[in-house]
């Protein structure tokens, strides 16, 4: 958590940088942790080997992703909040079909996640 504040802040870190800021002693747990969160998408990897920096991933434009104009919808619904999908269909003027299509993808493409039961009315979205 240490390392995302301080990439946060602008920081570029290396391994020796991850370890020395969040107390990993092993080298390769930190290059594991690391690989990690560019897996998740969090950071951005650049250089290999013993030059290898990390940095805190930019944002991407919906649009700029590949996303259909359904999903876009959505993703600007969502917003930095949660919603339910009635809430989701409300917003953005999308059949149930609609929306439920588009969700689904945007969640293979983890770009969004589940908060609670699939089949539940109150099971809320946002973005991952």
């Amino acid at each position: 958590m240490t390392a995302l504040v301080m990439m946060r802040n602008g920081a570029v870190l290396t391994n020796s940088g991850y370890r020395t800021s969040t107390g990993v002693q092993d080298s390769r747990a930190a290059t594991r942790e690391l690989r990690e969160l560019v897996d998740a998408g969090v950071v951005e990897q650049a250089g290999t080997r013993g030059s290898t920096t990390y940095q805190l991933a930019v944002k991407r434009d919906p649009a700029a992703a590949g996303l259909t104009g359904n999903e876009v919808k959505i993703m600007e619904a969502l917003g930095t909040g949660s919603l339910t999908r009635a809430e989701l269909e409300e917003s953005t003027g999308l059949s149930k079909d609609q929306v439920q299509h588009a969700l689904q993808t945007l969640r293979q493409k983890g770009l969004v996640r589940l908060l609670g039961k699939p089949r539940s009315r109150v099971a809320r979205w946002s973005r991952a």
